[in-house]
């Protein structure tokens, strides 16, 4: 097992897509540990039907009094559908509504193509945006304020709910699709194998295709006393491993690469 300074001897199993793993993965094995990558999900693009849809809607960018991003993920589309709706920059067709973001990964992504964020949730979910959203800057008695929601398609509905009852008009759309993969022999044989001795967990999508993949209901208790670690980006995460019936041993302070590392390091040195 590791100590604080090292996470040599151990192996991590990471689950999101390689691209978003190599940074990871790389101060895994500066610290002399290792990591299995195995996606489980991928993101993929939207159809042709529904890119119609998008582009129609950010043409009226101006009729949307807000539009709430809540991925990294759908940041790529939403920005290619301002720049074929608009003859004017992404910059500045961004100007004609406000942006709200579900956390500091999404704003940086915003901010990349120049857009700028005027509300941040401090907590990275659905439920951390409704608790802190603006209220209505339009009186009682006129039409309701719009909100833009470009989601994934296995998105819940937690946010537009919301913001309907706070009387909000909402108006969703498809801008990306989530896609299940199987894991790979290696990830599935070391976690059989009791090799693994953390698991990294970074969205809802991903512990659910865990949960259903590894069996890790049955496989933990004949792993016991030296069941994997797991480690979860943030707060809704954690609450779907919970709800897949997972104990989170750390979760990370910040919902990025360097907070995931610095809490798969820490809960490693607690395991030893």
């Amino acid at each position: 097992m590791a100590s604080s300074a090292s996470l040599s001897g151990t192996l991590t199993l990471i689950l999101r897509p390689a691209e978003r793993a190599a940074p990871l993965v790389e101060l895994i094995e500066s610290a002399g540990g290792r990591a299995i990558v195995s996606p489980l999900i991928s993101r993929e693009p939207i159809s042709d039907e529904t890119r119609s849809q998008l582009d129609h809607l950010t043409s009226r960018l101006g009729e949307f009094e807000w539009v709430a991003v809540t991925s990294v993920n759908a940041v790529s589309e939403l920005v290619a559908s301002l720049g074929r709706s608009h003859d004017e920059s992404v910059q500045t067709v961004a100007q004609q509504t406000r942006w709200a973001t579900v956390g500091p990964a999404t704003t940086r992504a915003l901010a990349k193509h120049g857009i700028v964020t005027e509300f941040e949730a401090s907590e990275n979910s659905a439920a951390g945006m409704l608790a802190q959203w603006p209220v209505p800057s339009s009186p009682p008695g006129q039409d309701q304020p719009r909100v833009l929601l470009p989601l994934g398609n296995l998105a819940s509905t937690q946010l537009e709910d919301g913001l309907t009852v706070h009387g909000f008009d909402c108006e969703r759309v498809h801008v990306y699709r989530t896609v299940s993969h199987a894991a790979s022999p290696e990830a599935l044989s070391a976690w059989r194998d009791g090799d693994v001795d953390a698991v990294v967990l970074t969205s809802g999508s991903i512990v659910r295709e865990f949960a259903k993949q590894f069996d890790p209901l049955t496989v933990i208790p004949q792993l016991a006393p030296h069941a994997p670690t797991f480690v979860a980006i943030g707060e809704p995460t954690t609450r779907t491993a919970q709800a897949c019936g997972l104990s989170v041993d750390i979760v990370a302070n910040q919902a990025s690469t360097r907070g995931l590392f610095d809490a798969l390091t820490r809960a490693l040195a607690l395991a030893q």
